[in-house]
């Protein structure tokens, strides 16, 4: 007899199951022969229902006024799915309300969510209206009401459960197998369903691909774009000029960018003349392809150009976008590669060794399910194909190539199918290599032994590379790691245990250094506890008996009589780790390979801890500012950065090359391009500066009311409330509210959020409703009036053109918080670092912050500063400096919405 589900579906006024209610409930009783019931019923909720849910839905008020109260239809529907197994997506969800309503349903729950990550990989988005429409399964006219959304939930389980079926046989009996040992993993009963079943085919759906410059074709880009070996650049210009071959492939949608052709001739020149070249270029001035164009010239004329991104939608936008474009323009491929580093690929070793633990939880065994089924379509191995939540995110440490990859030693490597090596083959080959500045900055730190050998090199989004080089030359050291290391020396399963079952039988040496390693972690334990002990004594004790967030390590606090203690601390601790990476090392030499490998990574996080000590704690020094910092639980952690980037920019990245292009939307932090030379250490480069090819005056219009209290005054943040209700009424929507912090967002939210729904405008809130992905997607598709508050990662890398978003609120100037180590610390080497340090920082991502707005020719848009110190303190000026050549309005707080409204209505801004 078939096996009977219950599919189930809830509508919510939220996603929050103690705050929120149920609005409607469904579900549909179904085997593989078909449906055998359904239910379905409105509730009655006892708080009022946000707009936003009611145009989901599409219910209205009137309907829900008159539905039954969940007490009246909760035991029908406990009757109706009994003991069944329940299918739904994000189903825990549904079951948490459910309980919160006063049903407790405990039996077994298969979610198509997280089975759709198994058997999916790759597909990017797992959304359930994506799932149905990529997969085929049935039209989503009704998404969002809960009968039409359980039946969708029915379709996607039966194909994935027919997905399942048609898996490899060593595959599927593998992850049946894990099933079997860990049974309270829930899904893995559709495995043992399937491999039971046997002989079905699955659907066919082809995994995604990804641009890899695997075409082989012969071509000779060189031969038809220069003269001599050298690119002419007049050849490449030529190809965005009028007439040229981007007006021949798009007659009717193409415009002359002079600003793009300017910028193709300067980065063409600067490589040509060995030299380098900061170029700001405005929004909508084409710097992708303006850089790509003669970087894929001089990549087939002369060895790889290397071109780093920060972002990883600006890397997808290359890919997925520029990159055929340009293959387009040029009527040749660009063999293009992309390369990570090795974190960011799977090792099939180590995924071996991994499906031996023992102790595997359901987390565990769905996430080697994952890999079990990914690992057979991937083409990369690149951990970004995979969804991966945060649970499973540290799993991913264990399976990673990251630091106990032996390609010499690896069968894998020597068969071919190992991803790193493949990834590093299609580098060397490649004419163009797409890293980010990460990788970037991790190869200049390990002298050029990452990346194939290059001497052209792109950095876009360059106003943010001081940042990530002080992130990867930083260093760091927290009680949960240091605990989490040792431990997994005394583990069972551990790199210890590994390493002894890898080198056979005859081990007795061996053995018995094992054990001496592990008594010296245990030992080391009980230090580090005493250690990070030792260190909240000191902090409690310099701080009067206060916890602050973050405390730097000055020179005066280093000599309170308390830090004596923990120097004594750090050098008893360091003696411990050096003791267990001492028998590790006696170990090692013991040993014979493979088994050897399993050692270096342990060995490497010790000496990384060891260090870490050293130059916080024992050694003060005067190019980095060290600090601790607590985290979200309350432990105190230690850290360190270096004060200036441009020492290890210059030695490790710029070192060598023969020509070097930084480029960025916002580089200026006042008239010129100093203040980026200062901080990366550029003096002699090149600067070019170029607008955005927009006619502002006619598309944007600034407003900056000079009548707001001040940010610190008590009568601000309902000021602020008040005057985004009137503006977003007035503008129906349409906009970008940035904020400094996420306590000022969240304070907003819950004003504004009402009134504006029923005035029939929806507020969404980064951090409140959903990733940032989703709630950019929602004000992109413009589907209903919509406010979207944003912090800090929504100032910049987001690109929303046309109507959808029409204003930009910026509530603060966006000053960093004074109190952060790092810039505290690099402020006091100025003579004023307010002025000199903390001001231009801001200006660059306050122009971050404008040019969310206008992303084409035909976009029209307001921006709105409600900050007093642009009109009342004097660097407010610098502010003023920094806006584009835009139309400008004086209104004051009462007449900005009509003002607003008038010019995006059309109105000249003079009237």
């Amino acid at each position: 007899m078939p096996i009977e589900y219950v599919a189930i579906d809830l509508e919510t006024t939220g996603l929050n199951a103690d705050r929120d209610a149920i609005i409607e409930l469904a579900a549909v009783r179904f085997s593989a022969a078909g449906v055998t019931g359904t239910f379905q019923s409105l509730l009655r909720p006892e708080l009022k229902v946000p707009l936003r849910v009611l145009q989901l839905t599409g219910l209205s008020a009137s309907d829900l006024a008159v539905a039954p109260v969940a007490s009246e239809v909760l035991p029908g529907f406990a009757d109706f799915v009994g003991d069944r197994q329940l299918v739904g997506h994000s189903v825990g969800q549904d079951i948490a309300f459910l309980r919160r309503a006063g049903l407790v349903l405990d039996q077994a729950r298969l979610d198509t969510f997280e089975l759709a990550t198994v058997l999916l990989p790759g597909m990017g988005r797992y959304g359930l209206g994506h799932l149905v429409a990529r997969l085929g399964l049935s039209g989503t006219e009704d998404a969002h009401r809960a009968l039409a959304d359980a039946h969708m939930h029915r379709l996607l389980f039966l194909d994935l459960l027919a997905r399942a079926a048609g898996l490899p046989d060593v595959v599927l009996a593998t992850i049946a197998d894990l099933a079997q040992r860990v049974p309270g993993w829930n899904l893995g009963s559709v495995f043992v369903q399937a491999l039971e079943q046997g002989g079905q085919a699955a659907p066919t759906l082809s995994p995604a691909t990804w641009l890899e410059g695997d075409d082989d074709s012969a071509w000779n880009l060189s031969a038809a774009l220069s003269v001599e070996g050298v690119p002419d650049v007049d050849a490449i210009e030529a190809l965005l000029a009028p007439g040229g071959r981007l007006e021949a492939l798009a007659p009717d949608a193409y415009e002359d960018r002079p600003q793009q052709r300017r910028m193709l001739r300067a980065v063409a020149q600067a490589f040509a003349a060995e030299g380098q070249l900061l170029v700001e270029a405005g929004t909508g001035t084409g710097k992708t392809l303006a850089y790509l164009l003669p970087a894929a010239a001089w990549g087939a004329a002369a060895g790889p150009v290397v071109v780093a991104t920060h972002t990883v939608a600006l890397q997808e936008q290359i890919l997925r976008q520029d990159l055929p474009l340009a293959q387009r323009i040029l009527d040749r491929p660009i063999h293009a590669a992309v390369l990570k580093g090795r974190s960011h690929y799977l090792c099939k070793t180590a995924l071996e060794r991994f499906l031996k633990r023992r102790q595997l939880d359901a987390v565990g065994a769905r996430f080697a399910a994952k890999l079990l089924v990914w690992s057979r379509l991937t083409r990369t191995g690149d951990r970004a194909e995979l969804l991966l939540p945060p649970e499973e995110q540290g799993l991913w440490r264990q399976v990673s190539a990251e630091a106990d990859c032996q390609a010499g030693n690896c069968a894998h490597a020597a068969a071919g199918t190992c991803w790193l090596p493949k990834a590093r083959a299609r580098a060397a080959a490649a004419d163009l290599v797409l890293v980010n500045h990460a990788l970037l900055l991790a190869d200049a730190g390990s002298d050029r032994a990452l990346l194939p050998a290059y001497r052209r090199l792109i950095i876009d989004e360059a106003h943010q590379l001081e940042a990530a080089a002080t992130n990867a030359l930083a260093i760091g050291l927290d009680r949960g790691g240091v605990d989490l290391l040792l431990a997994e020396l005394q583990a069972v399963d551990g790199p210890l245990a590994t390493a002894l079952q890898a080198a056979g039988s005859d081990t007795e040496i061996p053995r018995l250094l094992a054990a001496r390693t592990q008594a010296a972690a245990e030992t080391a334990r009980g230090e580090a506890a005493a250690f990070f002990h030792e260190l909240d004594h000191f902090l409690a004790e310099a701080q009067g008996g206060r916890h602050a967030g973050e405390v730097r390590f000055t020179e005066a606090l280093r000599r309170q009589p308390a830090w004596l203690g923990l120097e004594l601390a750090a050098e008893t601790l360091q003696d411990r780790l050096a003791a267990v990476q001492a028998q590790l090392t006696a170990l090692d030499t013991a040993l014979q390979e493979p088994a050897r490998g399993e050692l270096r990574r342990p060995w490497a996080r010790l000496a990384e801890a060891t260090t870490a000590l050293d130059r916080i704690v024992l050694r003060s020094r005067r190019d980095q500012v060290a600090w601790s910092a607590r985290s979200d639980s309350g432990r105190a952690a230690l850290h360190a950065a270096p004060l200036d980037v441009s020492g290890p920019l210059a030695d490790g990245v710029f070192r060598d090359l023969r020509g070097l292009v930084l480029t960025s939307a916002t580089l200026r932090a006042g008239d010129d391009l100093e203040f980026i030379r200062d901080r990366l250490g550029l003096p002699d480069a090149e600067g070019l500066v170029l607008d955005a090819p927009f006619d502002l005056r006619r598309a944007l219009l600034i407003c900056a009311p000079a009548d707001m209290p001040p940010p610190q005054a008590p009568d601000y943040q309902p000021t602020l409330d008040q005057t985004l209700i009137q503006l977003a009424r007035a503008t129906q929507g349409r906009m970008l509210v940035l904020y400094t912090s996420h306590a000022g967002l969240k304070r907003s939210y819950h004003a504004i959020r009402q009134p504006l729904g029923d005035a029939g405008i929806a507020v969404i809130g980064q951090g409140l409703d959903g990733p940032r992905h989703h709630l950019v997607e929602t004000l992109r598709r413009g589907e209903h009036p919509t406010v979207l508050l944003g912090t800090r990662s929504l100032w910049e890398g987001i690109d929303v053109p046309g109507d959808a978003l029409s204003v930009v609120v910026i509530a603060r100037l966006p000053f960093d918080v004074p109190t952060d180590p790092v810039f505290q610390a690099r402020a006091e080497r100025f003579e004023d670092g307010f002025l000199q340090y903390s001001v231009p920082q801001s200006v660059i991502r306050f122009r971050q912050g404008l040019g969310r707005l206008i992303r084409s020719h035909r976009d029209r848009g307001v921006a709105v500063i409600l900050d007093s110190r642009f009109h009342s303190r004097g660097y407010g000026q610098l502010f003023q400096d920094a806006l584009p050549d835009c139309a400008r309005s004086g209104a004051s707080r009462m007449d900005l919405p009509a003002t607003a409204l008038a010019f995006l209505e059309g109105a000249d801004p003079a009237e």
